[in-house]
């Protein structure tokens, strides 16, 4: 029993009739191009896509020949290269940089490859980082071209000139100006009335929010004024207000987590961060926790 040996490769290619170049059916490995091959068995399509592609070759070795091959044995892994194990196992399901861009070959070659790019790329970059490190230790310091105090007043210069065009104090726009196609809000007297029948969206919604403010009384005029923002003085930009935050707010509200047993506008009113009378929590907080320089 231990001088029978199995059929080489040659033997197995002979009796399936193959071409040179061409593999075994049911092969399973990567084929490049092989997607692109139409109307041929597979042992024609591998036959003309290894005289298409030089560097494509087809298996040529015995079993025996195998592990003698410089050509099929992955290379040593090159110094530094951490935790893997020299040679990488096929079927390792580990993390490996860049291998995701190899094919066409094995996988501990493959693999290999990739590591020996990735510790060549960390060198450089390393090589890179203290070159200018060096650079910046051998310049001269920087020097502050003006005082504390200049800067300081350019920016309460820059605050009260600025401070009052916030976002926040955009002219709102009148109440029965109709909405830009798309809006899913509701709109009165479109479903219930014949409001909405026969015409465009911006139309229906035109008339509609006239025709329910004219139903109001016939003294109600219609507002054509727009909002004024408030002066800097007595704006305030507080996000958390005194009168609480609204329910179903999905905001940040500091400290709520630890408050239980009340309504949410109880409990948002409650709480330092809206029951202070500062402009904002932040002058609040310097003033009642006050850092000493």
């Amino acid at each position: 029993m231990d001088g029978i040996q199995g059929s080489t490769l040659q033997q197995r290619q002979m009796f399936c009739n193959l071409r040179k170049g061409a593999h075994v059916p049911g092969y399973q490995g990567y084929i490049p191009q092989l997607k692109y091959r139409i109307s041929d068995t597979y042992g024609t399509a591998t036959h003309h896509i290894a005289q298409d592609i030089p560097y494509f070759r087809s298996p040529t070795m015995g079993p025996g020949e195998l592990q003698n091959s410089e050509e099929m044995t992955a290379p040593p892994l090159p110094e530094g290269h951490g935790n893997f194990a020299s040679p990488l196992v096929p079927g390792y399901t580990g993390y490996i940089p860049r291998l995701n861009f190899k094919f066409g070959c094995t996988y501990g070659r493959d693999a290999t490859n990739s590591i020996r790019d990735f510790l060549e790329r960390k060198n450089e970059y390393e090589a890179q980082q203290n070159s200018l490190n060096e650079y910046i230790i051998v310049q001269p310091p920087m020097i502050q071209s003006s005082t504390d105090e200049y800067f300081r007043e350019r920016l309460n210069s820059f605050k009260d000139k600025y401070s009052a065009q916030t976002s926040y104090l955009r002219a709102r726009r009148p109440i029965i100006e109709p909405p830009i196609p798309g809006y899913t809000g509701y709109i009165p007297l479109i479903k219930p009335t014949e409001t909405g029948l026969g015409a465009r969206f911006h139309h229906i919604s035109d008339a509609a929010l006239k025709n329910f403010w004219s139903s109001r009384g016939a003294s109600a005029d219609i507002p054509t004024s727009t909002f004024v923002p408030e002066s800097r003085s007595d704006h305030s930009k507080r996000i958390y207000k005194q009168s609480g935050m609204i329910p179903l707010y999905t905001g940040y509200v500091p400290q709520k987590i630890y408050h239980h047993g009340y309504t949410y506008g109880e409990t948002t009113r409650s709480l330092p961060v809206c029951s202070h009378n500062e402009r904002n929590y932040g002058e609040f907080v310097k003033k009642t926790n006050p850092i000493s320089a």
